[in-house]
């Protein structure tokens, strides 16, 4: 495999993760929410475009009913039983969710990334230990074919050789395959930039 790649410093590696930007992108969204469920708490004035039509009465009274109706309007919100703070509260509850869900992620996507460090350069050694053991023995087998070869000794060595380095050189396969698959998940750990290049409603496919 070629040299490990480099991790970057964790925010950028926090912007690369498309699940810890989705998390980041909740929170953002549930403190809107919070700012919605606050603005709906205060009076909103509403007037029309005939409020002056209706000004003064035929009784004469000047300003009667539409001061009433702002009135009545400005002391809707105010007086709703509680309902609107309780969203409110009900918003904050759920924002203070969403930014721990947001952390958890967050933590995950480093130890993710930690692990598949930690997992390739262990599964290395692993290999290149694997790799000695195998020029040993294959210098073991080359002796044993030399003394058979020479009348030293008989064939029964040679074939304990030949056997300990086909086993060596099938553990070495299998080492190598897993570093690859440590690899992958390294990869797949750090995220990639190819999903902010992305436009809004466009797939992975270009489409």
């Amino acid at each position: 495999v070629p040299p490990l790649p480099k991790t970057g410093v964790a925010s950028a590696l926090l912007k690369r993760r498309p699940d810890v930007r989705a998390a980041q992108l909740r929170v953002l969204a549930a403190d809107h929410r919070v700012g919605m469920a606050l603005a709906d708490r205060f009076p909103a004035l509403r007037l029309s475009g005939q409020a002056g039509l209706s000004v003064v009465n035929p009784a004469g009274d000047v300003f009667t009913n539409p001061v009433w109706s702002v009135a009545a309007g400005i002391a809707g919100p105010v007086f709703d039983g509680g309902r609107l703070a309780a969203a409110h509260d009900q918003s904050k509850a759920a924002l203070r969710d969403t930014v721990v869900a947001w952390g958890q992620v967050v933590v995950q996507a480093l130890h993710e990334v930690d692990n598949a460090v930690t997992r390739e350069k262990q599964q290395q050694l692993t290999l290149n230990a694997l790799n000695k053991q195998l020029a040993l023995a294959e210098k073991t087998l080359n002796e044993s074919r030399r003394r058979y070869a020479g009348g030293v000794a008989d064939f029964l060595p040679v074939l304990g050789a030949i056997a300990n380095v086909q086993a060596l050189q099938r553990q070495v396969l299998t080492a190598k395959r897993q570093l690859l698959s440590h690899r992958v998940s390294l990869h797949r750990a750090l995220g990639g930039t190819w999903t902010a290049d992305l436009r809004p409603g466009e797939s992975d496919d270009g489409a």
